[in-house]
């Protein structure tokens, strides 16, 4: 919808139908009105869709430097206007601190959606091929039902589907029969009702940094270096020595990232069953976390785990407010992943498989043979024993290696590995106990590799309404 236009208020929705959808295509109309009947707008979902539109739209993109784009809004909007510069008016979208433009939205969004639901206010257009038409029952074309469209001379003739409110009950009750009914938007307890400012570090945290140092725990490269009980090692390795992360502006963000490395020499002795197990299990896993990973898309959090030398490494990419809590849900999951395989299907769909393959195919240096060997155990693996293996690696940890950077001080990822430490203490007994101790990385570089986050959904690109607040900087206070 076009903002700049006063008074719009036409709204195009696209469904692109299967052939079952275009046969049924008066239930996809109920279904829509029955989508809209069931939302109900509050002033806190509407302050996360604010924060979310300033995090993707100004906090995390890349983008000029503020003193550039600022000297060209001056240029557009001037100094002394309505919306000027100085005064740093996010004029197209309110923001979240902004209590009464909030409320303000909320009754807009509200009357919308009444506009919106009364199908008199609707036209509905259904095209479809030759196939579709004859499947669906129309009348040929020859016949005297069909119009003629005076310009391009299509054919099309009416059809009243608009009259649906008793389809909308029945749709209403089969999905209650089914618990399949439409949930009403709830907040995403992953996103922030607000953003909290990029964070300077005190003089506090480098004087404790600078006693850090001088202990030389372990190899200068890996300084300087926390060491918590049981062979947990938190570093706090300095520039350059930091993961890639995705192109950000100029200026400080509140963006920031955690890896938690589990030390195992189970993957780098494995062999080609063992490993396709391993992939299996790390696959399967990715997919079982789809719905959470989705979850907090919205505020900027990805993951990423992958298989090296020296074990596992797990990645996780977000802002300092919500990170933590994002790292900790996956990683309960992932202690769980194997018992949830042990009581699922025997063998893995087709998809995982394929994606397992796929990844094989992908590896550098290996050899043609190894990679058929490799996808031939994949194709013959179950469920079973990818868990066992997902399983038997957990076991095999004897220790892990943790870092942040970005926003997060070095309290809040202290507190967090203290909290990962909590999750993954049952996996690590049987190693404690043997007193064997896996290599450790001599130079932080070692894991500090290209992660392929997920979802990539989790940038600019993928969020709606990112356009409406991607330009003129004027707009964000600051």
């Amino acid at each position: 919808v076009p903002m700049e236009v006063s008074g719009f208020q036409l709204l195009k929705l696209d469904i692109v139908l299967t052939l079952d959808g275009f046969i049924n295509r008066s239930a996809i109309v109920a279904a829509v009105y029955d989508s809209i009947e069931g939302l109900r707008i509050s002033r806190e979902l509407v302050t996360q869709w604010s924060t979310m539109a300033k995090l993707f739209g100004y906090a995390l993109p890349n983008r000029p430097p503020d003193a550039i784009e600022l000297s060209q809004d001056t240029h557009v909007y001037g100094v002394d206007a309505v919306f000027e510069v100085g005064q740093g008016n996010w004029y197209r979208f309110p923001s979240p601190e902004d209590r009464p433009a909030m409320r303000g939205l909320v009754r807009s969004l509200s009357n919308t959606l009444s506009m919106m639901n009364d199908p008199d206010s609707a036209v509905v257009i259904v095209t479809g091929g030759s196939r579709a038409l004859q499947e669906a029952s129309f009348p040929p074309l020859s016949s005297n039902k069909w119009n003629t469209e005076i310009r391009t001379g299509a054919r099309f003739m009416y059809e009243d589907m608009l009259g649906i409110a008793s389809r909308i009950e029945e749709l209403v009750l089969t999905r209650i029969i089914n618990r399949e009914e439409l949930l009403r938007p709830t907040l995403n307890p992953l996103l922030p009702l607000t953003l909290r400012p990029a964070r300077l570090s005190t003089p506090e945290d480098e004087a404790k940094l600078e006693s850090v140092r001088k202990r030389g725990a372990l190899p200068s490269k890996m300084q300087p270096v926390f060491a918590l009980q049981d062979d947990w090692l938190l570093l706090y390795p300095d520039p350059p020595n930091l993961l890639p992360l995705p192109r950000g502006p100029s200026e400080r963000t509140c963006r920031s990232a955690f890896v938690i490395q589990l030390l195992s020499a189970r993957p780098a002795r494995a062999g080609p069953r063992q490993a396709a197990q391993g992939e299996l299990w790390k696959i399967s896993f990715d997919d079982s976390v789809a719905d959470l990973a989705e979850l907090g898309a919205p505020g900027g959090l990805a993951y990423d785990i992958s298989f090296n030398k020296y074990g596992m490494r797990i990645a996780f990419l977000g802002i300092s407010q919500n990170l933590p809590s994002y790292a900790r849900r996956v990683c309960r999951r992932l202690v769980r992943h194997s018992t949830k395989l042990l009581s699922g299907p025997e063998y893995f769909p087709r998809s995982i498989t394929n994606a397992a393959a796929s990844d094989v195919n992908r590896i550098r240096g290996a050899s043609p043979t190894r990679k058929r060997q490799f996808v031939s155990s994949i194709r013959r693996s179950t469920a079973y024993e990818a868990s066992v293996e997902g399983i038997a690696f957990l076991k095999s940890c004897g220790g892990t290696v943790c870092f942040g950077q970005g926003d997060l001080t070095r309290k809040e990822v202290q507190d967090l590995v203290k909290d990962l430490q909590g999750i993954f203490d049952s996996t690590f007994v049987s190693l404690r106990k043997s007193g064997s101790r896996p290599a450790v990385p001599a130079d932080v570089s070692e894991l500090l590799y290209q992660p392929v986050w997920k979802p990539r959904s989790a940038s600019p690109c993928g969020i709606a309404g990112v356009p409406l607040v991607a330009d003129a900087c004027g707009r964000v206070k600051r």
